[in-house]
């Protein structure tokens, strides 16, 4: 039996992947640098190529089909095995090492240990850092570093949990001396980040109320954003300890209710390290600050 040819399908295969995994044609479009009318076209080619239907599509909403499922299990995996090939014949320069963070971590954890790694070290060496948010794929194996936000990771084989997060409400000096109980927040505006598992719920709910309703709101898709937006003024947010240090330390944030109220505690953030890089000397160093500097109050 002749071996099927399928490099006239490695283009189609990757963007299917990817569509996939964004469930949008829209977001697959952002992330390939494509328009989403190449995106369509591409699926609409693989379907026809492959005659079979990949995606129903019902209005705006996209969900894989029997079919599709199935094909993007091996696509999945045969994509991941490329490119840890291609990864393995062009590792000469080991001095690059490919890093991994959620963009909220990155900012707050990532970018000042790189910063002092940098100007301590003597070794000449080079970093790669991408931040975004993930749903729950295989990808981050594409790093040397990659920390994981969420609890879906922890499971992961080669993944290891950080330190337990600590979460409290957090706001203006200003807003904080209006405040009594947990239940005075509800008469401000509340900030949310929407990419967050731990919000105002779970904390009320640790803290007894709840009767609760959320009338003054503000939605944010990022840490930061929501972070900056409780520094302004504009309400309260509850974020972990570790990630708002630096705002605590310079009075730009406070919480009204240290030893006044319980807080979240959650095991949210985890770290995986490619066994091809676990013994790089960069990469262990790195790891070592990174646990060091995330565990100061995660622990």
């Amino acid at each position: 039996m002749a071996t099927m040819r399928i490099s006239s399908y490695l283009s189609g295969l990757e963007i299917f992947e990817v569509a996939a995994r964004m469930e949008s044609f829209k977001l697959a479009a952002e992330e390939l640098f494509l328009s989403p009318s190449a995106v369509s076209q591409a699926i609409r080619k693989l379907e026809e190529d492959l005659n079979v239907e990949l995606f129903s599509r019902q209005g705006r909403a996209l969900a894989l089909t029997a079919d599709g499922r199935l094909l993007l299990n091996g696509v999945e995996k045969g994509l991941r095995e490329i490119r840890d090939s291609i990864r393995g014949v062009t590792a000469a320069d080991e001095r690059l090492v490919r890093i991994y963070s959620s963009p909220t971590f990155c900012s707050k954890i990532i970018n000042p240990v790189l910063q002092n790694y940098m100007k301590a070290t003597e070794e000449s060496v080079s970093f790669a850092v991408i931040s975004e948010y993930i749903p729950n794929t295989e990808r981050f194996r594409e790093f040397d570093i990659a920390v994981l936000y969420g609890e879906s990771f922890m499971e992961k084989k080669g993944v290891e949990r950080l330190g337990i997060n600590r979460l409290m409400p957090y706001c203006a000096p200003l807003l904080a001396n209006k405040i009594r109980s947990p239940r005075d927040v509800l008469k401000y505006p509340l900030i949310f980040n929407d990419n967050q598992e731990v919000d105002w719920a779970d904390w009320f709910r640790a803290n007894g109320v709840d009767d609760f309703n959320f009338r003054n709101a503000i939605h944010f898709n990022s840490g930061i954003q929501a972070i900056q937006s409780a520094k302004e003024g504009m309400g309260f947010y509850v974020e972990c300890e570790r990630i708002v240090q630096h705002e605590i330390e310079t009075g730009l944030l406070v919480s009204p209710f240290q030893g006044k109220a319980e807080p979240v505690l959650r095991h949210l953030y985890s770290m995986y390290v490619a066994k091809n890089k676990a013994k790089h000397k960069t990469v262990q160093e790195l790891v070592a600050v990174i646990e060091a500097a995330y565990g100061q109050l995660a622990a």
